[in-house]
């Protein structure tokens, strides 16, 4: 993962690389057809992959009272590119007022003349520009005119629904685990860096979401914890402490065929199945 501003030189112009432009935020079915798609445009024309994404988030920067609950942080999302080898590399580009104010004809300036791509993909409802004034068709049309093919992307249908960051987030929001989870691709996941404890038989570990995250509803949840070469089922409480949202994941003696032991601080996946009751 490589984080920049917008205005810098890309330290990739001088190679041939193929663009998939948007937020990412989930890396949804939708997302993950839309990469694929730009995967096949980096191989026919012998290109690297970027997949650019932003950070904060435009809603934080634009209008911070109303700004929009993340479904993954940068760890997350940079973990399922490279876990699942969504993109040869992740590129995040700094979201500040300065890009919000640049026109959409001095954005496309700049990715042509910083960047120099062989293609781009985006969505179709992708926007960009000051007051989101450029859209996927005006891209498309300044791809014609420098030679470079855009390909606009479709909405993703899921058994009928759009695949959407929005809906998944409602999901998310309400508790409902395996509905997301078919919208994702995967189940719904945090890292944290935890350290398991010892209280009786059973190991213990507290997690902690991210500030930006959308907020999963408190109670009791199944979970799976890994830790990359091992893994187990478990059962977690989420609820809110001291104005955080807090996870503590229980693991009986039983459940940890795994091996886990206490006092090992390390990276988890924290995957959430459902929800109880």
């Amino acid at each position: 993962m490589r984080i920049m501003s917008f205005e810098e030189r890309s330290p990739y112009r001088s190679m041939r690389t193929v663009l998939a432009i948007g937020f990412f935020d989930g890396l949804h079915l939708g997302h993950r057809a839309l990469l694929a798609s730009a995967e096949k445009m980096a191989r026919d024309n012998q290109a690297q992959l970027l997949m650019m994404c932003f950070d904060p988030h435009p809603s934080e920067v634009l209008w911070p009272e109303h700004a929009v609950p993340l479904i993954y942080g940068l760890p997350e999302r940079a973990y399922i590119v490279r876990q699942e080898r969504l993109a040869d590399e992740m590129v995040v580009i700094h979201f500040d007022r300065k890009l919000a104010d640049t026109s959409a004809g001095d954005f496309l300036d700049a990715l042509a003349e910083r960047w120099n791509p062989a293609g781009v993909v985006v969505g179709e409802d992708f926007r960009f520009g000051c007051g989101n004034a450029g859209d996927s068709h005006l891209m498309a049309e300044w791809g014609k005119a420098n030679r470079l093919t855009v390909n606009r992307f479709p909405a993703w249908l899921n058994g009928g629904t759009r695949v959407s960051a929005s809906e998944i987030r409602n999901l998310l929001s309400d508790g409902w685990m395996k509905r997301a989870a078919d919208l994702l691709g995967r189940p719904y996941f945090i890292l944290s860096d935890s350290e398991w404890q010892k209280k009786g038989q059973s190991l213990e570990m507290l997690a902690v979401f991210g500030e930006k995250q959308v907020a999963l509803p408190e109670g009791h949840y199944v979970v799976t914890v890994s830790d990359g070469t091992k893994k187990a089922l478990a059962g977690c409480e989420i609820r809110s402490e001291g104005g955080r949202r807090e996870c503590r994941i229980r693991i009986g003696r039983a459940e940890n065929a795994a091996g886990f032991e206490e006092g090992k601080p390390t990276t988890f996946e924290i995957d959430f199945l459902r929800k109880m009751g």
